[in-house]
């Protein structure tokens, strides 16, 4: 059996018995461990003491507020005990869920509800797993910021494939990272695609240390994965900059390159200093960066870290407190490629809550359209606060290669 995420106790009247175990299946399918009292008790055990034991225990108490539990005092009861417990821990425990548009009790006035009215039990649900998930892992900041800055902050951009491990960048606060992808066939290699990247950052400086660079970097797992060669550079151009301080940008020269990585800065000069703010585009081309079929990705990725799969993917890790990330990939009809939408990696495993929480909260969409002369599909996400250590991709399925 795989170990819960979380274990959650229902509050609920026996009114609404039907919508909360299909909440409740859902849940369990998010891998959260749910107390009902139907299921805990056991004839003779006392009430009250059983429901505060377990109140006292668990992760989370989800409160279903319908004019139905309104009226009952056992909910009361449950929902004293888990608010008395909620202050004297000083965590976040109690999630109240607000069924037929039931007015809310004064002792969840100031708390933020999922509005269940006019929504699946399936959708509740993701909302909660959700929720819950994001309370497990807050943000904690140093007492002392983490600054980055000799040598080179780890992996800024992008394309990444492998598990690479991430430092947290509390010396600046991302206000938007936005990129967005374009590709299409080589005209060398029809097994490959060429790849256009259009990336913009606004940072804001939380150091009294400045910071004197970002990098912008391409990281692979293994050589195998079509590694960079002097022939297939990425070619990068800084389009745009804007300082709210004194000073320039420029990009430097490419600083590493190798089979399986490649690293080029954007510096500031003089140092981006405390609380100025810097916002630039860069533009990419890299040639033959990603394959054009599922046989090819299966092979190269048969001994990676990772497993092997037959899909391909761009992403980018978020390593610093950010307020929006923004992505996109126009994938054009004529790659025959499909989309697979969003998936979300902590460390080297898929957090499936949060990939589920993107799509149910409607942070990502596909539209089909027409863009630089080729009609395709554009999938796109938007994720306000997104997660530290977190890897966020957009994947997309290969046609099996042509007989």
């Amino acid at each position: 059996m795989p170990e819960s995420v979380a274990t959650v106790f229902v509050s609920y009247s026996h009114s609404d018995k039907n919508f909360v175990d299909a909440v409740v299946a859902g849940l369990i399918a998010q891998r959260f461990y749910v107390w009902l009292d139907e299921r805990e008790l056991k004839a003779g055990d006392s009430l009250l003491n059983s429901i505060a034991k377990a109140l006292d225990q668990v992760d989370f108490v989800v409160a279903f507020v319908s004019p139905a539990s309104q009226q009952s005092d056992w909910c009361a009861k449950e929902l004293s005990i888990a608010m008395t417990g909620e202050v004297s821990r000083g965590v976040v425990a109690v999630i109240p869920v607000r069924i037929d548009n039931a007015l809310m009790p004064p002792s969840l006035s100031d708390k933020v509800y999922v509005d269940a009215t006019g929504l699946k039990a399936d959708e509740v649900a993701l909302h909660l797993a959700g929720d819950m998930q994001r309370h497990m892992t807050p943000i904690d900041l140093p007492a002392r910021r983490h600054v980055a800055q000799r040598g080179a902050p780890q992996e800024v951009i992008s394309a990444v494939n492998g598990p690479v491990a991430m430092d947290v960048d509390f010396d600046r606060n991302y206000e938007l990272l936005e990129s967005g992808f374009f590709f299409s066939p080589s005209p060398v290699d029809r097994s490959v695609w060429d790849m256009h990247l259009v990336t913009r950052r606004r940072m804001r400086c939380d150091t009294d240390e400045g910071i004197r660079l970002v990098p912008i970097d391409f990281v692979r797992d293994s050589d195998r994965m079509l590694p960079f060669e002097a022939e297939k550079l990425p070619t990068l151009r800084l389009v745009s900059s804007v300082r709210t301080g004194e000073g320039m940008c420029r990009l430097a020269l490419a600083r590493k390159v190798s089979a399986s990585s490649f690293v080029q800065d954007v510096e500031f000069d003089p140092p981006v200093s405390k609380d100025e703010v810097v916002d630039f585009t860069v533009d990419c081309l890299l040639p033959s960066y990603k394959y054009a079929f599922a046989d090819d990705i299966l092979l190269a990725t048969r001994s990676s870290p990772m497993g092997p799969r037959n899909y391909e993917f761009v992403a980018r890790a978020v390593n610093a407190p950010t307020d929006l990330l923004v992505m996109s990939v126009f994938l054009p009809d004529s790659l025959a490629a499909t989309p697979a939408g969003p998936k979300v990696r902590r460390a080297s495993r898929v957090d499936a809550v949060e990939t589920a929480g993107i799509v149910s909260r409607g942070e990502y969409s596909e539209q089909t359209g027409v863009v630089e002369g080729q009609r395709g599909v554009l999938m796109r996400m938007a994720i306000p606060k997104p997660r530290l250590n977190r890897r966020y991709r957009l994947a997309w399925n290969l046609p099996a290669r042509p007989e």
